[in-house]
């Protein structure tokens, strides 16, 4: 065990040294992959059977790291050597004593005075000789969970970068998805809605001069009308879903007021922002309180409901309260799986309390950034 300790210690040693190699060699690259992989086996036979799970991948090649191979291994090896060096010199005192006690013994400052005293030292010695074994049977273990902390900082840190890379990336998703959306909402708002109101027009003015026709012609000419006007309809419907054209012209605080006047109940709408919020979360904030007011008017029966809105700039929070009859559920398709969805695509939180006989209570925290 002890020379599986002292071997291990050595190996480490050499490879401290050979990270000296990497500043003066060619194939840099080549180098370090070999420091790594060596280290890499002589952690996994210090912390034992089964690779650590810190070390599972080959470590970062930071600085840091290589600088840690430098100083460690040889210097745990020198201390290792240092511990035994003391005491087995000490064990040996009594040899020394009784065979050579003319000779100096190097390095010892005591006095040793009889050979009483001389196996008194030894005893020491061997007090020596445990506090060594047991130093070069945890030098190594420790050596390696330096690595194994240096390897799990390094992954730490790739991880944070791309965390912070995808947040970003998705939060260019969803801009680019708002912009899209704003196009499609002009669109349809310039092309295929201009186009039947025109065409409502038309077949208005058709049936003004179409009034001797016979009944079946104006009956047909009617029908027509009546279809274009409900086509025109779930057209206008289908724009305000894609993106409300009301955020544009008047924000969020004026589409929700336009959201509370629509609705039957009395509604108390209380909205503070203290500024505007990027489009798609804007959107979003105004999608998921249209929701809950439908279901309310939908689901709940209620007399009465309140809805509150804050932004501090750094987060949304939505708060809406009914005294309905409760007992929503989300699997009963009322919509808060959508509402969920909308919010989990901006880090969001949705909590929902509504017991039977209610009152029910939707919170909803989004982080701006």
């Amino acid at each position: 065990m002890i020379r599986q300790d002292l071997a291990l210690l050595l190996s480490n040693a050499l490879t401290g040294l050979r990270v000296l190699l990497i500043v003066a060699a060619r194939d840099r690259n080549a180098v370090v992959q070999n420091v790594i992989a060596r280290q890499h086996r002589n952690d996994s036979r210090a912390l034992g059977p089964g690779d650590p799970a810190g070390l599972r991948t080959p470590v970062t090649v930071s600085t840091t790291w290589l600088i840690a191979q430098a100083v460690l291994g040889p210097g745990l090896l020198a201390l290792s050597l240092l511990l035994w060096g003391g005491a087995l010199g000490t064990v040996a005192i009594p040899l020394w004593w009784n065979f050579a006690s003319e000779t100096p013994l190097p390095g010892l400052r005591v006095e040793v005075g009889s050979t009483r005293n001389s196996f008194v030292l030894a005893g020491l010695g061997l007090v020596f000789v445990v506090i060594a074994a047991a130093c070069s049977h945890g030098l190594p273990r420790w050596h390696a969970r330096v690595n194994e902390m240096l390897s799990s900082a390094g992954r730490s840190a790739r991880l944070e970068r791309r965390v912070a890379a995808l947040t970003q990336s998705r939060s260019g998703a969803l801009e680019a998805q708002a912009t899209e959306l704003r196009r499609i909402e002009r669109d349809l708002h310039d092309g295929a809605q201009a186009r039947l109101v025109a065409l409502t027009m038309t077949l208005g003015v058709l049936d003004r001069r179409l009034r001797d026709a016979p009944a079946s012609t104006r009956q047909l000419l009617g029908s027509a009308r009546g279809e274009v006007e409900e086509a025109l309809r779930e057209l206008r419907e289908l724009v305000r879903n894609v993106y409300p054209p009301i955020l544009a012209d008047r924000g969020l605080a004026g589409g929700l007021e336009s959201l509370a006047e629509q609705v039957t109940y009395d509604l108390q709408m209380d909205v503070v922002v203290q500024q505007r919020l990027p489009v798609p979360l804007e959107s979003t904030v105004y999608f998921v309180v249209a929701e809950a007011l439908t279901n309310i008017s939908r689901h709940s029966n209620a007399a009465h409901a309140s809805v509150e809105v804050r932004s501090d700039g750094q987060q949304v929070t939505i708060k809406v309260v009914d005294d309905g009859r409760g007992g929503a559920d989300e699997t009963q398709g009322s919509g808060l799986t959508g509402l969920r969805r909308r919010v989990a695509a901006f880090d969001g939180t949705m909590t929902l309390s509504s017991p039977p006989g209610g009152p029910t209570h939707l919170s909803v925290e989004i982080p701006c950034a």
